[in-house]
């Protein structure tokens, strides 16, 4: 994949194209791949202009096995229900939004056991 820099005043606007030329090229590697959290509290914010739920698919594990505080911003009303539905079934709770910000929490969590 490539990624296409934004305009200097706002590097955050930044995108991920197919290779259509004027980027770099970057390896794409799911957050589970890169990180090995188990039984953790955590906070994280996640904002990264449209691509939430694909962050989201590839940290399964770092959201199912920890827990703490998590704010992820969603554009539409459309993603946010996608976000909210995504986070229910790692154990994640909506506790409240803030405009664009869903804020989630998980106090507790499930440790399963296979025999």
């Amino acid at each position: 994949m490539e990624i296409t820099p934004a305009f200097y005043e706002n590097r955050g606007l930044s995108r991920i194209d197919s290779g259509a030329g004027g980027g770099y090229n970057v390896p794409i590697v799911s957050f589970d791949d890169v990180t090995h959290l188990d039984g953790h509290t955590i906070a994280i914010k996640i904002d990264v202009k449209g691509y939430e739920l694909e962050v989201l698919a590839g940290a399964k594990l770092f959201f199912g096995r920890n827990r703490g505080y998590a704010q992820i911003e969603a554009l539409d009303n459309r993603i946010a229900a996608n976000i909210i539905e995504r986070m229910a079934a790692f154990g994640w709770r909506l506790v409240g939004r803030h405009g664009i910000n869903l804020r989630f929490e998980r106090q507790r969590f499930v440790v399963a056991f296979m025999t």
